[in-house]
């Protein structure tokens, strides 16, 4: 990460790792407005959605899980549903929470909740469940990232750092004895967007297993931005032929002093980085916090199996 030490690295996550709503996803190259349709073969696009305050503004990202015990589910950051949750909106429909049903799962900064869906005719009631990952994506692995995060400046900004104080001083303005970084300011306004990157393995930090990536100079590489916490990382898996939720999207990293404390982030600089929590290490947990539709399945036969015991006439003696 251009050279900044490691201990300085560290001391920026763990001062982000609990901030607030993560931006769209920002995309290294062209002019920022790319990538703002689903990528070929979809790759889990059409399963990111948009969680809302309740007059409708856009709060950030969720994710469409699909239907367990017959009712439809969405995961999305803790911190995004402890903000305010007002309704759902996916590939043009705004769906109603369902009051009551939401839930943190444990400890994580994960939260599940249901939408309600009344229209018989509503496409989601023919989608198929999301894939969730069960192993962690390997190192380099090509993964695609998607969410509602904030739009970013059309060209590349210069920052002039100085890397001797603590934190390090910031500044666009050219100053000698200073260390260049490079990166994108935030614009206004938030879009759906995709955007390309590679795992660099997961980190557990403070007791949680993330999956990390990097945002590099490269075309097309995606980092994390306010509006993109729970948005969804995915990775295709090649025995299945489908694409899998690998993680959720819930914070960024940066460098000493490029977000003042109190404030939330206003750029995206290569060498930062995105923590997604990582799905498969915590696959059993999602599940555990919906049911399972073989458990009802299997809680129905055994209800219908009683009933019919209930009913079966006495014996007729002759």
């Amino acid at each position: 990460m251009n050279g900044l030490p490691k201990s300085l690295q560290l001391v920026a996550a763990l001062l982000l790792l609990t901030a607030a709503s993560l931006p769209a996803v920002i995309v290294a190259g062209g002019d920022g407005t790319q990538n703002d349709t689903a990528p070929a073969s979809d790759q889990g696009w059409s399963y990111v959605g948009s969680v809302n305050y309740s007059d409708g503004s856009l709060n950030a990202s969720g994710i469409y899980l699909g239907q367990y015990g017959g009712s439809y589910w969405v995961l999305t950051a803790n911190h995004v549903a402890s903000s305010g949750l007002g309704s759902y909106t996916l590939n043009g429909t705004t769906y109603g929470f369902v009051t009551g049903s939401g839930q943190r799962v444990g400890t994580l900064d994960l939260y599940v909740v249901q939408i309600s869906i009344t229209d018989p005719g509503d496409p989601l009631l023919s989608v198929s469940n999301l894939s969730l990952a069960t192993s962690s994506p390997l190192l380099d692995t090509p993964l695609t990232m998607v969410g509602y995060g904030r739009n970013r400046a059309a060209d590349l900004t210069t920052y002039y750092v100085n890397t001797s104080t603590n934190p390090y001083t910031w500044s666009t303005t050219s100053s000698p004895n200073t260390t260049k970084f490079y990166g994108y300011q935030y614009a206004s306004g938030n879009t759906k967007r995709w955007g390309s990157n590679t795992s660099e393995g997961t980190s557990t930090q403070s007791g949680t297993t993330y999956l990390v990536t990097d945002f590099d100079a490269v075309v097309g590489e995606a980092q994390a931005a306010i509006g993109d916490s729970g948005g969804g990382v995915f990775a295709y898996n090649s025995a299945t032929g489908q694409y899998e939720l690998a993680g959720v999207m819930v914070s960024i990293i940066g460098y000493s002093g490029q977000t003042p404390v109190g404030q939330l982030p206003s750029n995206a600089v290569f060498g930062n980085q995105t923590y997604s929590i990582d799905i498969a290490t915590y696959r059993d947990d999602i599940l555990s916090a919906v049911p399972e539709p073989s458990s009802l399945a299997l809680l129905a036969a055994a209800s219908l199996l009683l009933l019919l015991r209930k009913r079966r006439p006495a014996p007729q003696h002759r």
